[in-house]
């Protein structure tokens, strides 16, 4: 129970932090917050029901649930804008996303999306769940 709160308080500065960064985001590079605080649960809604269903059927390794969670938010972050729109507001070129297969360039010369991120919630806790999963059997519990 002790980890189970201290992994709480971890999530809580964790998103803390993450508030006061897009404060900052909002006021220095005029970029609208709502769409990316919507956009946000993409991220975390996976991973967090992979771990809660792992809970509730009591097996699970850390590790690899760890690793799928982590697989998830990468998938997610090449799928969805957001981060990208943060870095080109930075100043950074994001021209290069367009060699992607998840991306691609508008007449306008605009790096657009070409597969919709809606459905990342579910992918990102199949992989979350099936790692820990996977990570239990290999580890032996």
């Amino acid at each position: 129970m002790k980890k189970s709160r201290q992994w709480v308080v971890i999530w809580g500065v964790l998103l803390t932090g993450f508030t006061f960064l897009m404060s900052y985001v909002q006021s220095s590079l005029q970029i609208n917050v709502l769409p990316l605080a919507f956009g946000m649960t993409s991220y975390t809604m996976g991973p967090l029901l992979g771990m809660f269903l792992c809970a509730l059927i009591g097996k699970g390794c850390y590790r690899g649930i760890l690793i799928g969670a982590i697989i998830s938010f990468l998938m997610t972050m090449f799928l969805r804008m957001d981060v990208w729109i943060l870095f080109e507001k930075a100043g950074m070129n994001i021209q290069w996303l367009a060699n992607l297969p998840s991306y691609y360039l508008s007449e306008s010369g605009d790096v657009k999306m070409s597969i919709a991120s809606h459905w990342m919630w579910p992918v990102g806790t199949i992989l979350t769940f099936f790692g820990g999963q996977i990570g239990a059997r290999v580890k032996g519990d």
